[in-house]
């Protein structure tokens, strides 16, 4: 038999254990983010399948206890957040091959949202269709950094980047895109078409007047 307090009890315990659950998967992401190793491991599934039976046997050698349920639940959570959510939770700057993807507000300030590219080259028209791709393989779907834009400079000092050799400023239908087609098929032009991260700072003294250009 049954008490009423026994029956209000069982929910609570419930919730407690997939809190317990989701802390375990944070704490294994934290742990794979820090080892640029893992991150090579991880990366070679291209089947969301595979990958998260990867992700689960790995987590079980260091004694993490989450389910597949909870991983294909995180890697659906954790894609770019919009605007006006919750404060992403932050991380440390990302080693080489990663670029940021996203930049949002969040409750005043200006955050980055990361994916691993590796050597892979921009070969999209736009932006957004190099980041789509990205965001196909399941580890950029678990696996990503979040930083504050302020944090940008610390990691240009040790990933120094290219200096723009070049601006095409375009109106609708004008060629734009023939153009930055032409440029990007040539193998030493790395050509950044539209991008929503740029677009975002360029347009931050609409949030924050006192911002200078």
């Amino acid at each position: 038999m049954v008490t009423e307090d026994e029956s209000r009890d069982r929910p609570l315990a419930s919730a407690s254990a997939v809190s317990s659950l989701t802390h375990q998967l944070d704490e294994f992401c934290a742990r794979v983010l820090a080892d640029v190793s893992l991150h090579h491991k991880l990366l070679r599934p291209d089947d969301a399948d595979q990958f998260i039976a990867l992700v689960l046997d790995t987590a079980r050698q260091w004694g993490f206890d989450f389910g597949g349920e909870q991983v294909a639940a995180a890697m659906q959570d954790r894609l770019p957040t919009a605007e006006g959510r919750d404060v992403p939770r932050q991380t440390a700057l990302p080693p080489a091959g990663w670029l940021p993807i996203r930049a949002s507000w969040q409750r005043g300030e200006l955050y980055v949202a990361w994916a691993y590219f590796g050597e892979r080259r921009l070969s999209e028209p736009f932006f957004a269709g190099d980041v789509h791709r990205a965001q196909r393989k399941p580890f950029n779907r678990l696996f990503r950094y979040v930083t504050p834009i302020a944090g940008l400079a610390d990691w240009l000092q040790a990933h120094a980047g290219l200096r723009p050799s070049g601006f095409i400023f375009h109106m609708s239908r004008c060629g734009s895109t023939l153009v930055a087609r032409m440029l990007a098929s040539l193998p030493q032009n790395i050509v950044i078409s539209e991008a929503d991260p740029i677009d975002t700072v360029v347009r931050a003294n609409r949030v924050r007047p006192g911002l200078s250009l």
